[in-house]
């Protein structure tokens, strides 16, 4: 043996010396896809040309978007700050009115309304009414005046008269009186179908009941002063519905149950 085979390592089973290109390794088992592989034929289907008259769009074709300028952003910021000051002062001029002023307004109610007088005598009907309502104001800064005024009688809402009633004011923290009357005289034959013998054919058919209901309405100009500096006029409008009379017989007068309701609503309105 020579020193060449006495100095060399022993090989071992299974590796390839140091040094010595590496053996290629078996081909594996192959055990098939588990799914279907991709197909590499082409789709010509895919790859066709649109139908004809099919619209597309790239984006070279869209318009450019313009910027805003600065001249529109500075009129936008104006509008915007113009409108915050107005609602600013319009609640600032609340807040103060309302501290300097307080926030009463008058109140209406029916007191008395009554129907003294309701009778057919020579085919002709006889009716008035009257009535007091009170105005009271809870206001300790404001006086009210009111001039102009005018009472409307209703009937299911038909005119059936008009009054004038004279002005009067209320100081602060007081109460005023409105106290006026009405009267009515319309021939009754109980066949005519005209306006005003409508009007009459419905009041004495509702009378024969012993129950009648009237609305009174009355317009106004009212003046709101204060001691020092402010007044101000506004037209007022007092709705007193369902008054409700009853006559405790089938003739005599006619008189409405103060228990019933007899607030009346308030409507302010600028000339």
């Amino acid at each position: 043996m020579s020193n060449d085979e006495t100095t060399r390592p022993p090989v071992q089973q299974g590796y390839a010396p140091v040094g010595y290109p590496q053996p290629i390794p078996p081909p594996q088992q192959s055990y098939g896809y588990p799914y279907a592989p991709y197909p590499n034929q082409y789709n010509a289907a895919a790859a066709a040309p649109p139908p004809p008259g099919t619209a597309y769009y790239s984006s070279a074709q869209l318009p450019p978007v313009m910027p805003q300028s600065k001249g529109y952003a500075y009129v936008r910021i104006a509008l915007i700050t113009i409108i915050i000051l107005m609602i600013c002062t319009l609640f600032f001029s609340f807040i103060i009115t309302w501290l300097v002023f307080g926030s009463g307004v008058p109140e209406f109610k029916v007191e008395s309304f009554n129907v003294p007088d309701f009778e057919i005598a020579n085919s002709t009907l006889k009716a008035t009414w009257d009535f007091n309502v009170t105005v009271k104001n809870t206001n300790h800064k404001l006086k009210f005046s009111f001039a102009d005024i005018q009472g409307s009688l209703i009937y299911k809402d038909t005119l059936v008269d008009v009054t004038m009633i004279s002005p009067f004011h209320v100081e602060e923290n007081n109460e005023g009186r409105i106290r006026g009357d009405f009267s009515y005289r319309a021939p009754f034959n109980g066949n005519s179908s005209d306006d005003a013998s409508s009007l009459v054919n419905a009041l004495v058919e509702e009378r024969k009941s012993g129950i009648m209901e009237f609305d009174l309405r009355v317009f106004m100009e009212t003046t709101f002063a204060s001691h020092s500096f402010w007044s101000k006029k506004m037209m007022l409008r007092v709705l007193c519905g369902d008054l409700r009379v009853t006559f405790p017989g089938p003739t005599g007068a006619g008189t409405w149950n103060n228990k019933w309701v007899g607030k009346c609503l308030t409507y302010y309105y600028h000339q």
